[in-house]
Parts: structure tokens; sequence; C-alpha cells
């Protein structure tokens, strides 16, 4: 009869954390495999290079300047045919503009 009393009591805790956390006042943004969530001048400007075609042209430096979101230096560039960011709090390693997500995706 304990077991069976513990064993209830267990769930229903689990039940009740698990609801707690969802409906929380937080929220979280989904985790993509692949994909980087960037802040939103950073987005807006991975956006702004997926609209042209990058296709024939050599790997080149399009613009740097100081991301006002992120506090730290953002490189728009091209390699391989590929447009990409480099955000040292966005995308550090650099990132192909259409593997970004804006930080509101997910809910928030």
């Amino acid at each position: 009869m304990y077991r069976l009393h513990l064993t209830v009591l267990t769930l229903v805790l689990a039940a009740l954390l698990s609801v707690g956390c969802t409906s929380g006042g937080h929220k979280k943004v989904a985790a993509t495999e692949g994909k980087v969530i960037a802040c939103s001048q950073c987005y807006d400007e991975a956006v702004q290079l997926r609209a042209r075609s990058w296709k024939n042209g050599p790997d080149r430096v399009i613009r740097s300047h100081q991301c006002p979101d992120c506090g730290t230096g953002m490189t728009a560039y091209v390699e391989g045919g590929e447009a990409k960011i480099k955000c040292a709090k966005c995308a550090p390693e650099g990132v192909a503009c259409d593997l970004c997500m804006p930080s509101s995706h997910g809910g928030m």
C-alpha cells in the first residue's frame, strides 16, 4: 500500500512540475537543430542578405558594423557563394543566413 501511495504521489508531483514549467511567465525559444537564434538586428541583416543572390560572386565582406542589440561587432560576408553573418554573441563561428532564426521564434 505504501508503494502505491508513493508511486501516485510521485506521478502527481511530476505532472504538476511539468505543467508549472510550461505555463510559467518565461518563454523559451524552441531549439531547432542546425539553426542559430539571432538578435533582431543580426536577424534583419541575415534576411536582407538572403534576399540577394550571391552564387556567382567572389568571397568578400559585404559590411561590418557594431550591432546595437549585441554590443559587439557584426560582419556580413559571402563565402563559397553563400551569404553568412558572424556576430560575437549570436553567431561567433559564422552562420549561413538561411540558418538564422529570429529570437522571437517559438512563441516569445
